[in-house]
């Protein structure tokens, strides 16, 4: 479930769909920090906290979940997910 509540809740986000986004959020929050509990997951977790954080205006509330996604992908051996983030973290 969590391989599709966390692209559900981005792309929500990315089409200002912020009550669904919300709802997707909510389960990427449960799935990250109750059944998976691993690094990789909090660091998606916190991408789409940055991307719904992004769409309602939240400029360094957003720059600072996706330099946080950043770090947390790079910890996790996840380097290409972290370029993606620190290259939100700076847009």
């Amino acid at each position: 479930r969590i391989t599709f509540a966390v692209p559900a809740a981005i792309a929500a986000a990315r089409a200002g769909e912020l009550e669904l986004a919300d709802k997707h959020e909510e389960q990427c929050a449960y799935l990250a920090n109750v059944v998976m509990r691993l690094p990789a997951w909090y660091a998606a977790h916190d991408e789409v906290r940055g991307h719904i954080a992004a769409r309602r205006g939240g400029g360094a509330d957003a720059l600072a979940r996706f330099a946080a996604a950043a770090v947390r992908f790079r910890d996790a051996g996840h380097p290409i997910d972290a370029a993606r983030c620190d290259q939100l973290a700076r847009s």
